[in-house]
């Protein structure tokens, strides 16, 4: 079976191929976001932190917190490789529908 075949099965038309292009460009800004909203937080507990008596709860706690974005940081570089990659692979679709509609 031809892949372009199947894909005008599975999308129907090229629209619909472009609504899901543009799902996949507002999640890239989504992530985005998400990466701006990490790296504030982290700046905020850590500026909290020192503030903080070295062994009160409140610490332990800010320092997981801190702990638990720098986990989540980690991701966000394969999450973006993901996201572009998804994003060449639906420009090289969409061009590739076009050209045989």
């Amino acid at each position: 079976m031809n892949p372009l075949n199947w894909l005008r099965e599975k999308f129907g038309n090229v629209l619909k191929l472009q609504s899901a292009f543009d799902q996949i460009s507002a999640s890239a800004i989504g992530l985005g976001i998400a990466a701006v909203i990490v790296g504030l937080m982290a700046y905020i507990l850590t500026n909290v932190g020192e503030q903080l008596p070295v062994n009160s709860a409140a610490q332990f706690a800010i320092n997981n917190g801190t702990k638990a974005l720098n986990t989540f940081s980690s991701w966000l570089p394969l999450l973006a490789v993901v996201f572009v990659a998804v994003l060449i692979i639906g420009i090289i679709l969409v061009t590739l529908a076009r050209r045989t509609a």
